[in-house]
């Protein structure tokens, strides 16, 4: 049976981004009560009613970053892909660089698991 524009279905969409939208207000309000409760100075942790107007104050500023930071991040993303696919599809194909280099990336892997990863610099293999 087809639904109505004015079904239940849209009201359970309205339903939960209110919903949605009264935790994050709630968040909000719950963090400021905690600056304002515990006396947390500024330096450690400002109030949302002090970052709210830095943020208006510098959205030009943080919007060129996040583009700066955006482009970087698919860069890395781009260059990952165009050496790592190549380089793991030649492991797998080629016998010798799965002999060599194959046991190599395992071993690394393994003790970077059993280390834990801010350990890293002291592994020496």
């Amino acid at each position: 049976m087809a639904r109505k524009s004015g079904d239940s279905g849209e009201r359970r969409t309205v339903a939960d981004v209110s919903v949605l939208g009264l935790f994050v207000l709630a968040q909000f309000a719950a963090w400021e009560a905690a600056i304002r409760y515990f006396d947390i100075k500024p330096y450690v942790i400002p109030a949302p009613s002090a970052v709210a107007p830095q943020f208006m104050r510098n959205i030009a500023r943080i919007y060129d970053y996040t583009l700066v930071t955006a482009f970087e991040s698919l860069t890395g993303l781009g260059l990952a892909i165009v050496i790592g696919v190549p380089l793991a599809l030649m492991v797998a194909f080629s016998p010798f660089l799965r002999r060599t280099l194959y046991p190599e990336a395992v071993t690394s892997k393994w003790c970077e698991d059993r280390v834990g990863a801010d350990h890293r610099h002291r592994v020496r293999l």
